[in-house]
């Protein structure tokens, strides 16, 4: 689709039809996989000590808590229609996805 004409310079985001949070993804996931799945909000502190003493190096510990900072202020919860627009198709929303692939997360 992008290898056509029209695309140059142009930026998509490409979204879902729905923003959800991580305890909805979890959810939506163990309903389809018959798998429990849950989200546990770890205060700050505890993550970056418990990633620390696991051996995590520093850098990657101070990334992943920025990049939790970012979730919890829901900056990436943006719906865009792009993915229609581009391919002529309504998005899969997460619960098709995860009911087509329910599988691959029962065994990972």
């Amino acid at each position: 689709v992008l290898t056509s004409d029209g695309h140059e310079g142009k930026i998509y985001t490409l979204t879902g039809p729905a923003t959800l949070g991580i305890a909805e993804v979890a959810r939506i996931l163990s309903e389809m996989t018959g798998r429990e799945f849950k989200y546990v909000d770890v205060p700050e502190a505890a993550a970056r000590d418990g990633m620390l003493q696991a051996g995590v190096p520093p850098w990657q510990v101070d990334l992943v808590m920025e990049l939790h900072a970012v979730n919890k202020q829901n900056r990436w919860s943006a719906v865009t229609s792009d993915i229609e627009k581009v391919t002529g198709t309504p998005p899969t929303d997460f619960a098709q996805f995860a009911r087509d692939h329910a599988d691959k997360f029962r065994t990972s």
